[in-house]
This record gives C-alpha cells, sequence and structure tokens, in this order.
C-alpha cells in the first residue's frame, strides 16, 4: 500500500495556478499524478474542498 498526501495547487505547499483549474480540471490534476506513480487502483479521500474532487475521479 502507498499513501500519498497530495497539496493541491494554490494550497499549502503548492505553487498557485495560473488560472483556477475548477472541479474537474482538479480531478484531471489528480488523475495524472495517480497515474504518473503507475498505480492502477487508487481509493480517494478527501475533507473540505477534495470531497468535491473525489468524485469527478469516479
Amino acid at each position: 500500500m502507498c499513501v500519498v498526501a497530495w497539496d493541491v495547487p494554490g494550497q499549502a505547499a503548492s505553487a498557485d495556478p495560473d488560472a483556477a483549474p475548477g472541479a474537474d480540471g482538479y480531478a484531471d490534476i489528480a488523475a495524472a499524478l495517480i497515474t504518473a506513480r503507475d498505480h492502477r487502483e487508487a481509493v480517494v479521500l478527501g475533507l473540505s474542498f477534495g470531497r468535491v474532487n473525489a468524485p469527478w475521479l469516479a
């Protein structure tokens, strides 16, 4: 099992994006992260704004 804690663009230590990606854009970025780490399956948990993004990955 691998646990990845992700700072979405513009939050915590992540750089600000040039433009707000929106919910579908953040989901695309998260999907790219999962793909880049070569994971075939993922369990995605979200708190606050993350709970809005998690269903877009389903």
